[in-house]
Order: C-alpha cells, then structure tokens, then sequence
C-alpha cells in the first residue's frame, strides 16, 4: 500500500489527496513498492506531534513518554507540560494513553456525545470548565476551594434555579474558579458568537461551540451531564482519569502539544 510522502498516513486506494494531512498522493502512487517488496503486517502504530511547522511522527515501540524534559518527546518550552507527563504504551493489540500524575493533566478530544461525573474536567478552545460535585454552591461533596461569592454564579434560563441544576466551573489559568455556571434542563450552548455562553476573545472556540445538558439520572449530590461538539473547528477535550484505550485517528493534547494516534 502506498503511504503520503508527507505525514506517512496509508493512501486510500483511488484518493487523489491524504486523510490524514490533505497533501497530494500522487508522489505515493509513483513510490509504491512490488508487491514483493510489500511489508506483511499491519501499519506501526505512531503517535504524530502536530506542529505549527509541520508533524513530526514517533512509530510506537517501547512506551512513548511525552514531558517537558523526560522521554522520548521532550518539549522544553511548554511550562504547562510536567516533566514526566503522559505515555502512550501497548497492551495486548491495543495501545493505550495514560496520564503519568501531571499537573495539569491529559485531554482527549471526544468524538461522540459524552457523558461527565463530578470533577471531570472539559476543554472548549481555551476554557476549561469542570462539573461541580455539588448541584449548589458550596453543597455537599464538595472539593477544592471556598464557595464563590453569589455574583459569581450566573443565571442562564428559568428552570436552572432552585439549586438543582449541575453547575459547571469555569477554571483560570492555573485552576482559580472563575463562576459556577447552571446547566438547565433545556441545555447549554457554549461559542464564541452564539449560544448562552459566549467567548468573543477566544479565537480557538467556533461560534457555535459545544453543548451540554443534564444527563438522564442526574440528581443533586451526584450531578452528570452529557458534553457534545457542534461541529467545532478545534474540538472538544476532556480530561482522562484513567487509561483511555486509543483509536485511530483519536486525536489527545498534553499541556499545550497536540497529538494524533495512528493505529
């Protein structure tokens, strides 16, 4: 099979552009080995470093350990990255991602509606917003810091009053509580020009953002909601608290890197 000169991804037979890059395969066609040459097994698997200059691909062999000054991909630049931060390894015919205790964690950026418990954490552009433990400010369960004042809770639709709609954080840079956000019943859209939530400085989050709505069995003390991309340009990531089992095409971000899975 022929492969894109650019990023390596596999040439679809009869695609004149990549999948994974959208580089021209003409170049591929015309290096396409005998078929006697052809490898016998499957396509290493890979993690790919998406660059503002271009990708730079790490075929997965031994555990592949990403930090800001440990490992295999080390970027020392990145104060967000810690120095040991997460690792991608192989586990009986899949690989797996997994977060090695950093501080500021590992997000995968979701391809279908998901559902979050309390203290999960959701990256839209560059807001980070994590579920409150508690459907009230200051309610029980609650974890991390002292209540925000009133003013800092916002009222978005009728039927998030009474305390018993799940509240979103908002999280600054750094994980100062910014507001308490209501998610009613009738839902929350999150963008940057439309939506109950809007962001115009952010140029990272799409007009129309991302979604999130009660999840059915949601109740106060033990709040969960549904998160789901509408179609946005950069994605919608959510943060892992376990070994997340990868997929092609799966596409994860630690500290300010981005990456893409190739299986």
């Amino acid at each position: 099979m022929a492969h894109c000169p650019t990023c390596g991804a596999a040439a679809l037979p009869g695609h004149r552009f990549c999948t994974g890059c959208g580089s021209p395969l003409a170049q591929a066609a015309a290096a396409t080995p005998p078929a006697s040459a052809a490898p016998t097994g499957p396509l290493a698997a890979a993690v790919v470093h998406v660059l503002a200059a271009g990708e730079r691909r790490h075929p997965l062999g031994d555990p592949l350990i990403i930090g800001r000054n440990q490992g295999q991909v080390q970027v020392p630049g990145d104060s967000f990255l810690s120095g040991r931060h997460a690792s991608v390894q192989g586990y009986g015919g899949h690989y797996v991602l997994r977060d090695l205790g950093s501080r500021n964690g590992t997000y995968v950026r979701i391809r279908e509606t998901l559902e979050m418990g309390p203290g999960d954490h959701v990256m839209v552009g560059s807001q980070v917003f994590r579920l409150d433990a508690g459907t009230t400010p200051g309610g029980a369960g609650r974890e991390g810091p002292l209540p925000l004042p009133a003013a800092a809770t916002r009222g978005l639709g009728a039927d998030a009053g009474g305390g018993e709609a799940p509240r979103l954080v908002r999280l600054l840079e750094g994980g100062a509580e910014a507001e308490r956000i209501p998610v009613p019943r009738s839902g929350l859209t999150v963008g940057r020009t439309r939506g109950d939530l809007v962001f115009p400085e952010d140029a990272l989050v799409s007009g129309a953002h991302a979604s999130f709505a009660p999840a059915p069995g949601s109740m106060p003390g033990a709040p969960r909601v549904t998160v789901t991309d509408l179609g946005s340009r950069n994605g919608v990531f959510v943060r892992i608290r376990e070994d997340w089992r990868l997929r092609p095409g799966d596409v994860f971000s630690a500290g300010r890197q981005v990456f893409r899975f190739e299986g």
